[in-house]
């Protein structure tokens, strides 16, 4: 069994954390526990977290040090890593670095039923009802990460974007939308306020993350700067999507691509 005892990051980096490992543990028939989300559990109905979750959560923490007689602590880099490690019959796993692009790929449909959200969470949200009627009118709907918080000094602040250069993404999007033959909604997804919506004809999600996860994975196209939380709505929407790394670049409907894990 491998057993996941320490997270990494926020929700986004969390969940990618989590499926990488399972993914592995899938392809080389291993079980698997995230002992690290009970917090985020009850979101995801086909996630199981009782009482023997917390109780197997409890242990694992408890044993979260170096090697003991049944199991070993590990942050592995590589899958050569992991197979060192599961000579022995439990492993207990963190870090952020262990990737198996392929497997999640591979297993990518199993993983967007299992971290399906609760519906019941969303039957107020006026946000899905109006992205709906937008797509059933033939609408293409562009969602557009403002990322803002700790980008101020992530990397010295080098995708601590304005709102000039988010408009001119999403102006840039729309105007290949409607050179191709469509209409363009945008829907802005920020962690504080923007007056981006004031300028454009969009709405503006004041929604919890697991929402605004929720939401932008149904969004036709996705434009941010470097985020797993784009990334995450990404994989499990199906949905492509741009990460801006320089803010004066142009961009192609070709430059849009899918996260596959």
């Amino acid at each position: 069994m491998i057993i996941l005892t320490e997270s990494f990051g926020k929700h986004s980096n969390r969940l990618f954390q989590a499926i990488h490992f399972e993914a592995y543990c899938i392809e080389h028939g291993h079980k698997f526990y995230n002992a690290t989300f009970l917090d985020m559990g009850h979101l995801y109905p086909n996630i199981k977290t009782g009482w023997l979750s917390a109780a197997i959560s409890v242990v694992a923490r408890l044993f979260n040090r170096p090697a003991r007689v049944v199991g070993v602590r590990q942050d592995p880099h590589s899958v050569s890593d992991i197979k060192r490690a599961t000579k022995f019959p439990i492993v207990l796993v963190g870090g952020w670095n262990f990737r198996v692009h392929d497997l999640t790929e591979k297993f990518q449909n199993y993983f967007i039923e299992k971290y399906s959200i609760d519906k019941g969470l969303l039957l107020d949200i006026q946000l899905v009802a109006q992205i709906t009627k937008w797509k059933l009118d033939n609408n293409i709907v562009i969602g557009l990460h403002v990322r803002r918080g700790d980008y101020n000094t992530w990397q010295d602040g080098k995708y601590f974007y304005p709102d000039a250069v988010y408009e001119r993404y999403a102006n840039l999007l729309s105007g290949l939308i409607t050179a191709a033959g469509g209409r363009a909604k945008i829907v802005v997804f920020s962690n504080e306020a923007t007056s981006i919506e004031e300028r454009l004809d969009c709405e503006l999600s004041k929604n919890e993350w697991y929402i605004d996860h929720f939401l932008m994975s149904q969004c036709d196209f996705l434009i941010g700067p470097p985020s797993t939380f784009t990334l995450w709505a990404s994989y499990i929407g199906k949905t492509r999507y741009y990460h801006i790394e320089n803010p004066s670049s142009t961009i192609s409907l070709s430059d849009f691509r899918y996260c596959c894990g």
